[in-house]
């Protein structure tokens, strides 16, 4: 395939990934609410409690998740049809025993941990075991879907993909308005329905690869080698994963013993925040990653890194487009949301949101460290570094620093953690991280920061309100839009961009009209 048609299909999965994301989460957002009046308080509790205490094992999915996606991307990049067939049909065979394994430890040792260590009200003990099994097996059967999933990735097919996520949205829609003529309890109906569409989701993935990837169907194949180098990268990623959620954790808990659960709820909001905006730039690194791989499996370097300055870029810029408007209409848009927030929710949100900026950059770096699979060392320094944040954020909270210090903290994190990982990738495989911070994060920053200040400049013409908001989002449009084309990339990005509008407008305008 052309190095044209591959920049074609980057933007093309982009804009699938992202029509995916957007109904996903406004149906999401919309049944959350519906389920909570449907099962009542107690129920959603419930259900939120033991369906949480099953969640925290998403850590192997996503272990297993990034570990199958980067070889079979690597086996797919070489071209040995031998080799991308042991390779798969390992992989399925592996998650099989490991999904199995899972169901069977997390049976036996569920019912103790909901007898012996949660706060289950009375007379809804038996509930809350049904619950646990029914998402026990939703989550062995997401597990055993990862391969498949991954197949579908690394051969590029993000419409099916997208169409999956979207099928399984509106199955969870539909479960949800039933519920109201359920003929049984309507946890026990919810809990069984949600496992019930893990069961179809999983049928469709493995009837579209079986009958689309030949490779993929099952054998009694199991490589020792390959079971070998999977475990191993499968412990760093969960490990790194793990890590994280950590961080995560621990900073709530040092909120928590300092300033109480109002803090937490700031942070809390700030939380779902940032996560959204991650979301945005991820899609961009989903489409790219599996040219990334391909390309350096194929012993082609210099396509990976070019593929990794362009997926900066794309991400960054993006993240500015959302994040500016956002950012000056702060107090609008939280109180449009939430009426009403605690105390500091202003200045989390806008430091989380630089942070967002600063990691949707540095998250470029993460497919070609995947391609390279030297991912130990990566993850031990970040174990350090985020075990370091926490104990600062209690040493400096302890000495009676602001409030805002643990954000702070974080975007210096993130900012060392970016240039020490680009840094590597110079020491590891010659990537150049001079002309990186030339020609991504110095344009970046002064674009980031002219249209910010015009765009904000603008906001004090007006007084606050909704057309204001609809006023800052057109100005920082249509400043940062020419600045991105004029100064942000360069001509062959620019070649890239009005080669697919060009077609865009080909195929959805000129030919429509004729």
């Amino acid at each position: 395939m052309s190095v044209s048609n591959t920049n074609q299909n980057i933007a093309k999965n982009s804009t699938y990934l992202y029509i995916r994301l957007l109904i996903s989460m406004v149906i999401g957002l919309y049944i959350s609410r519906v389920v909570l009046e449907e099962l009542g308080v107690t129920n959603y509790g419930l259900y939120a409690l033991v369906g949480g205490f099953v969640l925290m094992f998403n850590i192997l999915t996503g272990a297993f998740s990034g570990t199958a996606s980067r070889f079979i991307t690597y086996a797919i990049g070489i071209g040995d049809a031998e080799n991308l067939t042991k390779t798969i049909v390992t992989i399925i065979n592996l998650m099989i025993i490991v999904s199995i394994f899972t169901f069977i430890i997390g049976s036996i040792a569920g019912p103790i941990v909901i007898d012996r260590y949660l706060n289950i009200p009375q007379g809804c003990y038996t509930a809350a075991v049904f619950v646990f099994y029914c998402s026990l097996f939703s989550f062995s059967m997401n597990l055993y879907s990862v391969p498949y999933q991954s197949i579908v990735i690394a051969n590029e097919k993000m419409d099916f993909y997208a169409i999956m996520s979207i099928v399984e949205t509106l199955a969870k829609l539909g479960l949800v308005y039933s519920l109201e003529y359920s003929p049984f309890q309507k946890l026990y109906y919810y809990a069984f329905g949600l496992a019930f569409i893990s069961v179809i989701i999983r049928i469709i993935y493995g009837v579209y690869c079986n009958r689309h990837f030949p490779e993929s169907k099952l054998k009694l194949i199991l490589d020792k080698k390959i079971t070998k180098e999977m475990s191993t990268f499968s412990f760093w990623i969960g490990a790194g994963t793990a890590i994280g959620v950590l961080k995560d954790q621990g900073t709530n808990i040092v909120i928590n013993i300092f300033y109480g659960v109002v803090l937490n709820a700031a942070m809390g909001i700030c939380s779902q925040i940032m996560n959204l905006l991650n979301s945005l730039s991820m899609n961009i690194s989903l489409a790219i990653s599996p040219q990334i791989t391909k390309a350096y499996s194929a012993g082609n370097l210099q396509r990976s890194i070019k593929l990794t300055f362009i997926s900066a870029k794309a991400q960054g810029f993006l993240m500015l487009f959302v994040m500016i408007p956002f950012l000056v209409e702060l107090h609008y848009v939280l109180t449009l949301w939430l009426k009403s927030y605690p105390p500091y929710t202003l200045e989390f949100v806008f430091v989380g949101a630089i942070i967002c900026l600063v990691h949707s950059v540095a998250n470029a770096y993460s497919p070609l460290f995947l391609a390279i699979g030297r991912i130990r060392n990566l993850n031990i320094i970040s174990m350090i570094i985020n075990s370091l944040y926490v104990i600062l954020c209690y040493v400096f909270y302890h000495q009676g620093a602001g409030v805002i210090i643990c954000m702070e903290l974080l975007l210096c994190v993130e900012c060392f953690f970016m240039f020490f990982c680009y840094m590597t990738l110079k020491i590891q495989v010659g990537f150049p991280a001079v002309s990186f911070l030339k020609e991504v994060i110095v344009p970046m920053m002064i674009i980031g920061i002219i249209v910010f200040s015009i765009t904000k400049e603008v906001r004090e013409l007006f007084d606050e309100s909704f057309m204001r908001l609809i006023i800052c989002l057109i100005t920082s449009s249509i400043i940062l839009i020419p600045m991105v084309l004029l100064f942000g990339l360069n001509t062959k990005e620019k070649e890239l961009v009005y080669d697919i509008l060009n077609k865009i407008r080909h195929r959805y305008f000129i030919r429509n009209h004729n």
